[in-house]
């Protein structure tokens, strides 16, 4: 029995679609974020998650936007790191004003008095605002995440909506999908890192398989000779992306799991696990 285009972009997007919830809560289910909250091991698994996140950024998705944008790829991807820098940056201070206005909103009807106070009230004041940040970070760590993969994938799905034969479909399904399971796998240990209950992740992870979803279905709709502007569009959202998740791993995940208090080794561990997943997505990259 031979299934038309259509009936294959459809078995797409079921395969992608459980294929990604599956993996995605898989970290969640193995208690990550709980049993080995502290631990070399979840350390290693979010390191390794960040080396595949360092080769899509510049292994799969910077060659990619070269084809289309020739000497504005480069441009294009830093606008990306750029852009999610600011957005880091606003997230911080907003929430810094609103724990000063917090705070200053308490003080207005509590008064200490002694040093005892005073000081116990700069300890709390220090602690508070330290995970002011640490809560800001976390915040642009997850929008960063969600907004490049969200990008990623519906643009990786467009691809195979506008396929238009059945062993060009099948050939894209394999190659998103050697890599979309084990990207799912990896946002959701960084989604379940800090212990959360399984269905606190589930809405930031639909959004992230809808991608591919609504990609594949607007490809079957629009398609790019009927949409002159689609094709220019691609690349520089592409490009976006890559810029985003090249920021996230730099100055996110990589100095987060280094801060970590853990065992004299675990550097090392940690650069073992990180090398490692850049070493097979980077393979996976250059096969598919």
């Amino acid at each position: 029995m031979f299934y038309s285009v259509s009936d294959l972009k459809l078995i797409a997007i079921v395969v992608i679609s459980f294929g990604s919830y599956f993996f995605g809560v898989l970290p969640n289910i193995l208690g990550l974020g709980t049993r080995y909250r502290n631990s070399v091991s979840l350390s290693s698994v979010l390191s390794f998650g960040g080396g595949v996140l360092f080769a899509t950024s510049i292994i799969h998705i910077l060659p990619d936007i070269r084809k289309d944008l020739s000497q504005w790829s480069e441009v294009i991807f830093c606008l990306g790191y750029l852009l999610i820098y600011f957005v880091d940056v606003v997230v911080v201070t907003l929430n810094r004003e609103h724990q000063t206005e917090r705070e200053r909103l308490i003080s207005e009807d509590i008064s200490t008095y002694g040093t005892i106070e005073e000081n116990t009230s700069l300890v709390t004041s220090q602690n508070q605002d330290h995970a002011v940040q640490v809560s800001s970070k976390i915040k642009c760590l997850d929008f960063g995440l969600l907004f490049a993969f969200s990008v990623h994938s519906l643009l990786e799905g467009l691809v195979i909506g506008v396929e238009s034969t059945r062993s060009g479909v099948l050939l894209l399904l394999t190659a998103v999908c050697s890599h979309k399971l084990l990207v799912a796998f990896c946002l959701g240990a960084e989604l379940s890192r800090g212990g959360q209950p399984l269905f606190t992740i589930l809405p930031a992870l639909s959004v992230f398989v809808a991608g591919s979803s609504a990609g594949i279905g607007l490809g079957i709709v629009l398609q790019p000779g009927n949409v002159p502007g689609l094709t220019k569009i691609e690349p520089v959202l592409q490009g976006l992306a890559g810029g985003t998740l090249l920021y996230v791993v730099v100055t996110e995940i990589i100095p987060r799991e280094r801060a970590r208090k853990l065992p004299k080794y675990s550097g090392l561990v940690q650069y073992i696990s990180l090398c490692s997943g850049f070493i097979f997505m980077a393979g996976l990259s250059l096969i598919s």
